[in-house]
This record gives structure tokens, C-alpha cells and sequence, in this order.
């Protein structure tokens, strides 16, 4: 009856935050009434905001105006995480997501505060196991592991940036539950969401890290560009390519599709990602592609175009 999202990365506060917001358009359910949401600043400073009904859309105010953004300091934080579900829980919402700048986050789905066997609410023996200076995995195993019919799932955020999640063995053993996650490499960062008594069931996960992993990873945007003019030709290789000349001026492009060659048809002639050579050298790999008319190994037009120009990042 719940899903948590937890993210460790650059502007974790908002992914998480947009994460949320994308998991309430897609889902149905219980979703879209109380959230608690805990972020960690680059400070050490502990932020939180809750609300029990309307979801993100309550989460934040300004003045009189609900639906905003999160604030700056939250969106810049770099972790964060958060528990959302149907409305009017029990008070404090806090209670269900614990934070300790000392140690980090910690949330959970279905009973993140049921007792353990030690007497402790998970959530918050999990959160003393990362102060005390375990990492996340250790922490969310040592208290999942010694409860395994409890009711509940847990997502642990380190102060390394570290994010481990893990169902107990009673909740695997549902069938509306799942947990997506996603790794951002250059710079780092990762996302983890728990998910059950939501339709449509696995997706609104996989949707909500997905939209955290792009938050964090920011667009990809074009560092230099390559021209392009219809006749350039096509070669077959072992790796997609484009050959230019010290002015960036494309000279041939090279496919590992051997069957644009032949005939007149349309092709990505030059593929996302191909590598981008200055003379011999490699400078780069594109960031986009071009819908060709390829014939005989020669592109005609690109995208409906005779010349253009196709965007590298520096890679």
C-alpha cells in the first residue's frame, strides 16, 4: 500500500521529488494522498516536508500556492528519500522515513515501522546501524535478515552515497510487489523504488527511477558539432562512426548494417553514439542521430535535409 523512492546523486532532492510526481500520473490506488520526504544537504542539514492528502501536488507550498517545486536547498540535496500512499496516516509522518545527518536515510514500504525482533522499529535500527558506521547494505540486510516475515521492505541511504534496498521474505512472496533501481555513473549516483498495491504493478517503479535517473544525470547536451551534406558516403565497419576533417566537416560516416547499402531506403546512417574521428583522431561520440536517405552507400538527404549538423560530446 505504499511506495518509497530513495536516490543518492547530484540533485537527489528533486529527483526524488520528480520521481514521485511521475509515479502519481501513471498509478493508481494507494498513491497520491500522505508523503514524508527527507533530504540530506552537501551541508550535513537534515530537510524534511510531509503532507497527508494530495500527494506531491500538497507536498510543497509557497505562500498561498500548493503544487511548487521544492525549494532549492531541497532540490540540490544529495540524497533524499521519501514514502507516499493513500491519505491520513498516522502522526508524525517522520516517523516513517528517519534521517540523521550523522548516519543518512532510511524509508521503506508496506510497515517501514514494524517492531523487530529487537523491540526497535526497523526503519529507525536500520538508521542506528548507519550512525554507528555501517554502510547501507549491511545495515538494511542485518534488519531485514533478522526479520524475515515481517511486513516490510526497506531503502537505506549511507553518508558515502551508497543506496541498498531489500524486501523481507514474507513480502516477496506477494504478487503485486516490485523493486526497480538505477545506477548513474560520471557522476555517481543511484535509485532505488519499492512498490506494492499499486497498478499498474512493476512499471510505476521502473517509471519513477527512470525519471530520477534523468534528473540526476541532467541532459545530454552537445559539446561540439560535425556538418554534414548530402553525398557523404557510407562505409561498412565494425564500429558506427563518422571520419571529418579538421574543420569537423563529416568526409564518410561508417555502419555496421550492412543492408542500408544496397538500394534506395531509410536508415540511421549515422547511429547514436557513433564515434566521432578529427583527422585520426577520436574526439568523441554523437549525441543524437539523423533519419537518412541512404542510396547506394551515399546519404541523399538527412531528415529531409541536404545539409546539417549532428552534436558530439567530448568521451
Amino acid at each position: 500500500m505504499t511506495i518509497a523512492i530513495a536516490a543518492a546523486g547530484p540533485h537527489a532532492g528533486r529527483a526524488v521529488y520528480e520521481a514521485l510526481k511521475a509515479a502519481e500520473k501513471i498509478g493508481t490506488q494507494s498513491i497520491g494522498g500522505f508523503v514524508t520526504f527527507a533530504a540530506l544537504t552537501k551541508h550535513g542539514e537534515i530537510l524534511r516536508a510531509d503532507t497527508q492528502r494530495g500527494g506531491s501536488s500538497t507536498l510543497f507550498v509557497d505562500g498561498e500556492r500548493n503544487g511548487v517545486d521544492p525549494p532549492a536547498n531541497v532540490a540540490e540535496a544529495i540524497a533524499a528519500a521519501l514514502i507516499s500512499s493513500g491519505p491520513d496516516r498516522p502522526s508524525p509522518l517522520s516517523q516513517f522515513v528517519p534521517a540523521d545527518a550523522a548516519g543518512g536515510l532510511v524509508t521503506g514500504h508496506r510497515m517501514p515501522s514494524a517492531l523487530s525482533v529487537n523491540g526497535k522499529s526497523m526503519n529507525y535500527e536500520a538508521l542506528d546501524l548507519l550512525v554507528a558506521g555501517r554502510t547501507a547494505q549491511e545495515a538494511v540486510d542485518t534488519v531485514v535478515g533478522q526479520n524475515p516475515m515481517s511486513d516490510c521492505g526497506l531503502i537505506a541511504v549511507d553518508r558515502s552515497g551508497r543506496v541498498y534496498g531489500r524486501n523481507s521474505v514474507r513480502i516477496l512472496g506477494r504478487k503485486d510487489v516490485h523493486q526497480a533501481e538505477m545506477t548513474l555513473e560520471g557522476p555517481a549516483g543511484k535509485v532505488i523504488a519499492l512498490q506494492n498495491a499499486i497498478q499498474p504493478y512493476k512499471i510505476v517503479a521502473e517509471v519513477a527511477v527512470a525519471v530520477a535517473h534523468q534528473v540526476m544525470r541532467g541532459p545530454i547536451v552537445a559539446e561540439e558539432w560535425i556538418s554534414v551534406e548530402s553525398g557523404l558516403p557510407v562505409r561498412l565497419g565494425t564500429e558506427s562512426a563518422v571520419y571529418c576533417d579538421e574543420n569537423l566537416k563529416a568526409q564518410y560516416a561508417v555502419t555496421t548494417d550492412a543492408s542500408i547499402l544496397k538500394g534506395v531506403q531509410p536508415a540511421s546512417a549515422i547511429y547514436l553514439s557513433s564515434a566521432v574521428f578529427r583527422g585520426e583522431k577520436l574526439v568523441g561520440h554523437t549525441v543524437g542521430e539523423l533519419l537518412c536517405v541512404v542510396n547506394e552507400g551515399k546519404i541523399m538527404t538527412f531528415s529531409g535535409q541536404e545539409r546539417t549538423r549532428l552534436g558530439f560530446v567530448h568521451r
